[in-house]
């Protein structure tokens, strides 16, 4: 079974994991790429992370503007954080696993600042992302 999935910056490629592995699959070829292997392969800077052992959810948030290039972020939930990688530029991940909570507040005040099971990808106007969790 796989745990969660997220969609490439390019949407040709899409991550599975499953554990405490990650499988790239090649989205035209259908078939898989690399992996599967430990996540911390291809997710370096979840080692020392409970984002180590598995991941919860996934998505993949683009932010969308007209004076730039649009921007692709994936969203890894684990317990009550969350880890944002750039998808492109290479996974980098510009900030340490962040609370729930923290981010979301709205999300804190309802009981759903942890143990996501499920997210789905959102395109976001650049007025809207340029205010939230740069």
């Amino acid at each position: 079974m796989i745990d969660a999935a997220v969609i490439g910056h390019d949407s040709g490629q899409a991550f599975l994991f499953r554990g405490d592995t990650y499988a790239r699959y090649d989205v035209s070829g259908d078939a898989i790429s690399s992996g599967p292997t430990p996540i911390t392969d291809g997710w370096s800077k979840l080692a020392g992370t409970d984002f180590a052992g598995g991941i919860d959810a996934a998505a993949r948030v683009q932010e969308v503007s007209l004076l730039r290039p649009t921007r692709s972020f994936a969203y890894l939930f684990k317990g009550d954080k969350y880890a944002k990688y750039a998808l492109d530029r290479g996974n980098e991940m510009p900030t340490a696993p962040t609370s729930i909570g923290d981010a979301w507040p709205g999300f804190r005040d309802i009981g759903f600042d942890r143990d996501i099971d499920c997210a789905t990808d959102v395109i976001m106007p650049e007025t809207v992302a340029s205010s939230r969790h740069d």
